[in-house]
């Protein structure tokens, strides 16, 4: 992938909270390279600039709405 989802293999200590957000158990993204964020009926999705769309994990749903609001 292009740099903008990264599987992880270390965790979130790696990364700078001001840059980067974790989504779900094993995704951690880049805030840089959100192009939109939305919700379908049961999930809440975010879009990277790449077109690349990733599914939030419902915990941690509130560290995205925290980020909006």
């Amino acid at each position: 992938m292009e740099g903008s989802v990264f599987e992880e293999r270390w965790g979130l200590q790696h990364f700078d909270p001001a840059l980067f957000l974790r989504i779900h158990r094993s995704v951690i993204i880049n805030l840089a390279h959100v192009r939109e964020l939305y919700k379908d009926i049961h999930r809440t999705f975010i879009v990277l600039d790449n077109g690349v769309e990733l599914s939030v994990g419902r915990n941690y749903l509130p560290n995205v709405k925290s980020l909006i609001i």
